[in-house]
């Protein structure tokens, strides 16, 4: 994988986590699990803290429904990062999340 693109999405997370100080969270995570019965389900979580994109942690509840779904023994899941509040541009222009 291109490692300036690595970099790019690690500053990204980095930037948005809580700890950041950043005040305007554009950055949101969906979290993907399986529920107690197989299921999949997804949930809106935010980063807590980052080192790089290998490494992010999540806060949540002890009684959420995301723990009871890890202490069911379902600990696959997925994480997609994507950017909220973001307005939309003209077709063909581009545009940064910078």
């Amino acid at each position: 994988m291109n490692q300036e693109y690595l970099k790019k999405a690690a500053d990204i997370v980095a930037r948005h986590s809580v700890h950041s100080g950043v005040s305007d969270k554009l950055l949101v995570c969906a979290l993907g699990m399986l529920d107690v019965d197989g299921t999949p389900t997804v949930a809106a979580i935010t980063a807590a803290r980052s080192e790089g994109i290998n490494w992010v942690t999540f806060s949540t509840g002890l009684a959420s429904n995301k723990v009871k779904r890890l202490k069911a023994g379902n600990t696959a899941a997925s994480v997609c990062f994507f950017v909220r509040n973001v307005q939309c541009l003209p077709h063909g222009d581009a545009g940064s999340i910078d």
